[in-house]
């Protein structure tokens, strides 16, 4: 298994003009700080097609940086373009460039870092103190060359002084949510045994909508992804978090095209308060959708059904570990494989019975990757 590692580097250089080290600070001094923020490590498993590449999903559009003071209080928010930062090295790439904080009068130089990557121009204008700047939402969006991510550190200023490297890692806002296989395995001897389901879509259902720089409070729309009542056939609140698809299954059938979609963090934890991840009502859990027409046999007129995955979801509890069965995480690829043999629930929100889909779930490191089986 190959891995990658992002590695960027905003580093601060500043031509100080000549000053006796023994003078007496006065207000608005320049203090420079080398900043190093390094990517986390990416994982090349992921098998999506057509699917992202690392270069991609690592890619770096804008960098904003702040320099916040002991009361929260901003110093500095410096907004970084790639034309503003030079560029080194070959398979690691080294981002060089100016981060200038002050400081007033005898106060402290101590300062929190929060950096944050691929934010929209401008985002954080305005914001004159830390708690505005880390509460400012990001929406989710589904580039996949533009993906928010964001790190924090602290370093101490010194007038007329450069200091650092400090090293700052930033990981990706969003998880990413694979759909790496679809099949069916309808039992010939069951009641089932001539049933059909016309796949027509894939969809998240109740995907974070915007999030927080922390990433500690993330947000659904207030109908989850689908409009309120649900119109026939669906309609897609945001139609980037699904995928049209043209699949009849029956017997044994397999769907070769993957589907991947972004998404912030869900954990179950936090989200659903509630103490066993093993159940639960999961009403608010983000789920990976397969929906279509289901057919108990040729006669049959046929009626709309839904099979929602609970990404990251386990049954026992022997499968829980720190990344498996806690719901989304950021920085973090869930690549799911479904297998149909029964027929589906009749809404999006409905927990299918284990016995009715087969999932397997692969959690990846993007940071760590958590794959999913599903047997509906």
């Amino acid at each position: 298994m190959k891995k990658r590692s992002l590695f960027l580097v905003v580093m601060g250089a500043l031509l100080l003009s000549a000053c006796d080290y023994n003078e007496v600070v006065q207000d608005k001094v320049p203090a420079t700080l080398k900043l190093t923020i390094t990517g986390t490590d990416v994982d090349t498993r992921s098998s999506v097609t057509p699917g992202p590449t690392q270069i991609e999903e690592n890619a770096v559009n804008r960098v904003t940086i702040g320099l916040f003071k002991p009361g929260g209080a901003t110093d500095v928010i410096t907004e970084l373009l790639p034309g503003d930062l030079t560029v080194s090295g070959t398979t690691n790439l080294i981002y060089d460039a100016t981060v200038q904080g002050y400081i007033n009068g005898t106060e402290s130089g101590n300062r929190d870092i929060v950096v944050v990557i691929n934010a929209p121009a401008k985002h954080f204008a305005g914001a004159t103190n830390k708690t505005a700047f880390i509460t400012r939402a990001l929406s989710l969006t589904q580039v996949k060359n533009n993906l928010p991510m964001s790190g924090v550190g602290t370093t101490t200023l010194v007038a007329n002084q450069t200091v650092g490297p400090v090293t700052i890692n930033a990981a990706r806002m969003v998880a990413r949510v694979d759909l790496q296989s679809l099949s069916s395995a309808f039992d010939p001897a069951g009641q089932y045994a001539d049933a059909s389901f016309a796949a027509d879509e894939i969809f998240m259902f109740n995907a974070m909508n915007t999030s927080t720089i922390d990433c500690a409070t993330t947000q659904i729309p207030s109908h989850g992804w689908l409009q309120d009542p649900v119109p026939i056939p669906p309609i897609l609140y945001n139609p980037d978090l699904g995928d049209a698809i043209s699949k009849t299954f029956t017997g044994e059938t397999t769907y070769s095209t993957k589907h991947y979609f972004y998404t912030f963090a869900n954990l179950f934890m936090d989200n659903l308060n509630y103490t066993d991840n093993l159940n639960g009502s999961f009403i608010l859990a983000t789920r990976l959708v397969i929906s279509g027409i289901f057919k108990v046999n040729a006669a049959d007129a046929g009626e709309r059904v839904y099979y929602p995955v609970i990404v990251n979801r386990v049954l026992q509890s022997g499968d829980l570990t720190a990344t498996k069965g806690i719901g989304i995480k950021r920085n973090t690829i869930y690549q799911i494989s479904a297998t149909i043999k029964n027929k589906g629930g009749a809404t999006p929100i409905t927990i299918i019975d284990p016995a009715i889909l087969g999932v397997k779930i692969d959690v990846l490191d993007w940071e760590p990757t958590v794959p999913q089986a599903a047997e509906f």
